[in-house]
């Protein structure tokens, strides 16, 4: 993937991710799933998270303008990042 320029200063981007925090104190990286979210519910009361099926969950890619700081997210296609479904 080619390292983007910064749209408002016409600097090239650090890349970079968003690291994620899990109930169980490790960093994972952030993903990016498509449709709208749905509530978890444990025996039809709603927990606060999310139903997330992983199989179709993309790893974003965070890029930083050192310059003006401006960030710009992406999730390549999986075939993108080198890996095939």
């Amino acid at each position: 993937m080619k390292t983007p320029m910064c749209t408002d200063c016409n600097t090239e981007m650090q890349p970079g991710f968003m690291p994620e925090l899990t109930p169980g104190g490790a960093y994972v990286q952030a993903r990016w799933h498509p449709g709208r979210p749905k509530s978890a519910t444990v025996l039809g009361i709603k927990t606060g998270a999310v139903q997330v099926e992983a199989s179709i969950a993309i790893p974003i890619i965070a890029f930083r303008c050192a310059s003006c700081c401006q960030l710009k997210f992406v999730a390549p296609t999986p075939t993108r990042l080198g890996k095939r479904r």
